[in-house]
């Protein structure tokens, strides 16, 4: 096991250094989320987002009903593993019906806020599963499974990365392999409402999309590609693939181009979709210099969510070049928290091919992007939406799964 102690993060330079440190100042006295929202000025240009017209409306085919479902995944025989908020792991037979429950971490993975079991993914090989969860004991594990015919094997589990995680907020979690069979895994910032500055420190975990081979090799529990963009990069995590996230709770590879789609949730004012090539090798998404496409002033929320009265803003000083937004939008009572989804590449609704779905927790409704030359148009889903989606998944033929925190696990289907 090697295990990775990034409790404390500092503030630290960015790689390739004209870029100041983060400098934290009181911030003006405010008495509304408005006061600190408005006067944000944009430091990055956003593009032009237009409306497609296109009102797609497929059907929500629920496959396996499991309250908590909050990942999922599905191995090259059909079977789709379902991870649950408390720390159940479930295997719905092909084509759907009634699951079977083949894991049980409940007692042992920590369930406070947003920690649980968060994130599940078969490897391509189809013979390994592997886990990301916050435990109890404070720290979060990227654990692997043997597969059998029935479900997994439990006494084979290994803890390939465990890191000390002593927050109960911005785990991130979502699982995922490439095409060359590397795991992606996307952290949040370790932070519970405060600004760490751990986003852009390259020698923490915190705040970042890792990439490795989770298999073992000799005495190593995994191995880091050698094409990772920080390998060899003094002081920096060679695991690191790109950095400067507040909370990637939903990220995804294009599977016909694996460019990268991350919606990263929002401090206090904004959310945002984020889209770069080539996987997001090496880019910094900018947090907390910015939220969204605007300068970051703060604050620090307290433990209702709402700004805490010792507050601090980022002194952007000399921000670093930062990858803008796709999309932003502001927090209302209709939209607080973006899950960010997956790009459609299936065939059973071909309308919706080369189509990013994601959503907001706070909307019962599913969103649209994709790209209409240089220019992105945007649009919604029609039909009843299942309640509470909190993540996608995708079958490996493209197809594209809903977790619903109320059912479980839903498939988008032909009308």
């Amino acid at each position: 096991m090697q295990k990775r102690s990034i409790v404390g993060a500092i503030l630290v330079l960015v790689v390739g250094a004209l870029a100041s440190l983060l400098i934290l100042r009181s911030a003006p006295e405010a008495t509304s989320r408005d006061d600190y929202c408005g006067p944000a000025e944009q430091v990055l240009d956003l593009p032009e987002v237009g409306d497609d017209g296109v009102r797609v409306t497929p059907s929500y085919r629920l496959l396996a009903t499991v309250p908590g479902a909050l990942a999922a995944s599905a191995a090259p025989d059909g079977r789709v593993f379902v991870a649950t908020k408390p720390g159940e792991l479930w295997q719905a037979p092909v084509g759907g019906g009634t699951p079977t429950r083949v894991l049980d971490l409940t007692g042992q993975v920590g369930t406070k806020t947003e920690q649980g079991l968060l994130g599940v993914a078969v490897h391509p090989d189809g013979a390994h599963l592997y886990l990301y969860a916050t435990f109890s004991d404070r720290t979060a594990r990227l654990v692997e499974y043997a597969l059998t015919p029935d479900g997994l094997d439990e006494g084979s589990a290994r803890d390939v990365i465990t890191i000390d995680d002593p927050n109960p907020s911005h785990n991130g979690g979502r699982l995922a392999f490439d095409a060359e069979r590397r795991l992606l895994l996307g952290i949040g910032d370790g932070g519970d409402g405060d600004v760490t500055g751990a986003s852009q420190d390259l020698g923490s975990l915190f705040g970042k999309l890792l990439r490795i081979d989770p298999r073992v090799a000799g005495t190593a529990a995994y191995t880091i590609p050698t094409d990772n963009p920080f390998v060899g990069v003094e002081g920096a995590s060679g695991e690191v693939l790109a950095y400067g996230f507040r909370n990637p709770w939903g990220w995804a590879l294009d599977p016909a181009t694996e460019d990268l789609f991350v919606g990263d949730v929002g401090q206090l004012c904004r959310e945002e979709i984020d889209v770069v090539a080539d996987q997001g090798a090496g880019a910094n998404f900018g947090w907390p210099f910015v939220e969204g496409a605007h300068e970051f002033l703060g604050p620090v929320l307290g433990p209702e969510g709402e700004p805490a009265d010792d507050v601090a803003v980022v002194d952007l000083g000399s921000r670093p070049d930062v990858v803008a937004p796709v999309l932003e939008y502001a927090h209302s009572e209709t939209a607080c928290s973006v899950i960010g989804g997956v790009v459609y590449r299936g065939t059973a609704v071909p309308e919706l091919d080369g189509t990013y779905l994601w959503a907001d927790l706070c909307e019962r409704s599913i969103r649209t992007l994709r790209r209409d030359g240089t220019t992105w148009v945007s649009g919604r889903l029609g039909g009843t939406i299942p309640k509470a989606i909190v993540a996608f998944a995708q079958a490996p033929e493209g197809e594209v799964y809903l977790l619903s925190l109320d059912d479980g696990l839903y498939q988008i289907s032909a009308p």
